[in-house]
């Protein structure tokens, strides 16, 4: 009988420290999760207090543990805003969050020091009561770091496709000396005519050429707003010392040209680009 007894309380023992465990074990649990997760977790009160935070937390936001542990709300929201490169957007998304507690945020936060987070928040709920607020905040700086160096990598690549476009678009052949070639395919619109002033006006003053040859045999629409642009051409390039003459005129619009007034007197014309490489070299 008192052998019974003594296993009854031993195994009583064992019933209370199990039950003890057991209601322990979610706290630790729910610890050893907050802490784990890669995100900093903070929860406010409905009285806009903090009441749980996880280590996270305290790294993203740099907080000292001795500004921690004076449980100043204002000093703590101070050391956070200072950060901030906008600061009063930032606390303006708290206000707003605190006067609508039902509502939901998403945002992006940037540092003054580059890094830059996502900001979650919700309500926090139990049994449908609203009793405060959890933020959440990621670190994404290196994602956004990645995506820039892409962006920049892409305009470059853009950028470095449309410099070997203007030359294809705009090419320039030195064919003796103080002679270049500008053949010319396709339409011309405003930003070529931009591109080919530019071009014949850089490419006399490196070469030091005195004549221009524009060939537009590939040239097939040639308006008033074109002739214009070649006689703009032909007037830059007089004031560097050089000439331009304009070959591969075809019948069509020469025929444009003449039914539409346009006086291309002051430029050298000849029939074809042989005729005005032998011209000049002769």
């Amino acid at each position: 009988m008192i052998e019974r007894s003594i296993s009854y309380r031993e195994a009583a023992r064992q019933l209370v420290r199990q039950m003890i465990a057991e209601q322990a074990s979610p706290v630790s649990l729910l610890s050893s999760t907050l802490n784990s997760t890669a995100d900093g977790i903070l929860v406010i009160n409905a009285e806009g207090k903090v009441i749980l935070f996880n280590e996270r937390f305290l790294d993203l936001w740099r907080i000292p543990l001795e500004l921690l542990a004076l449980r100043d709300d204002q000093r703590l929201l101070d050391h956070v805003m200072q950060q901030l490169v906008e600061p009063e957007v930032f606390i303006k998304k708290v206000v707003e969050l605190y006067a609508t507690p039902h509502a939901e945020s998403f945002d992006t936060l940037y540092f003054v020091d580059g890094r830059v987070f996502e900001r979650y928040s919700c309500p926090q709920e139990i049994d449908r009561a609203i009793i405060g607020r959890v933020w959440s905040f990621r670190d994404i700086t290196r994602q956004v770091q990645a995506e820039r160096e892409r962006e920049q990598l892409r305009t470059t690549m853009i950028e470095t496709q449309q410099a070997a476009l203007r030359e294809l678009s705009t090419p320039l052949i030195p064919v003796a000396r103080g002679v270049l070639i500008m053949p010319l395919i396709g339409t011309i619109d405003d930003e070529r005519a931009s591109e080919i002033m530019e071009a014949l006006l850089d490419g006399v003053a490196l070469h030091r050429a005195h004549t221009v040859i524009l060939d537009i045999t590939g040239v097939q629409v040639v308006d008033t707003q074109v002739a214009n642009s070649f006689i703009q051409a032909a007037r830059a390039v007089q004031l560097l010392g050089a000439q331009v003459m304009l070959t591969g005129i075809q019948p069509q619009i020469a025929q444009t040209l003449v039914h539409l007034g346009v006086d291309l007197g002051m430029l050298t014309t000849r029939a074809t680009l042989q005729d005005g490489v032998a011209a000049v070299l002769r």
